[in-house]
């Protein structure tokens, strides 16, 4: 297992995902088995579809916060703009995610969530 991990603060979204890519390799981004994006709401959603978006293999879980990502080195954030991404490399493994809304109760929304994931 390989892990890989890029960050950016840029306050453009093309700009923060060029970044990205020449941190982590753009081949490094196509071979990976899994990849987790977070990034600040404020960013361009329809520049991350772009880079993101078309078939792949790789398992992509997305998620956003208010001002910023946490990251292996710290917090990044540049006027409340940070983009954060998490790559897994490891063809043996299996990963998944999974969401469920909490109505009455956190617990069965998480179970509902895992049960999904393993799905």
């Amino acid at each position: 297992m390989q892990i890989t991990c890029a960050s950016s603060a840029a306050t453009d979204t093309v700009k923060a995902l060029d970044e990205i890519y020449l941190q982590s390799g753009r081949s490094s981004l196509e071979s990976a088995d899994f990849i987790a994006l977070h990034v600040s709401a404020n960013h361009d959603v329809n520049a991350l579809n772009e880079r993101f978006a078309g078939p792949r293999r790789t398992g992509l879980h997305g998620g956003t916060s208010c001002l910023g990502v946490m990251t292996n080195a710290g917090v990044v954030s540049d006027q409340g703009f940070g983009l954060g991404l998490f790559m897994i490399h490891d063809p043996e493994g299996s990963y998944g995610t999974g969401m469920a809304a909490i109505d009455s109760s956190a617990r069965d929304a998480a179970r509902k969530a895992v049960r999904r994931a393993l799905e």
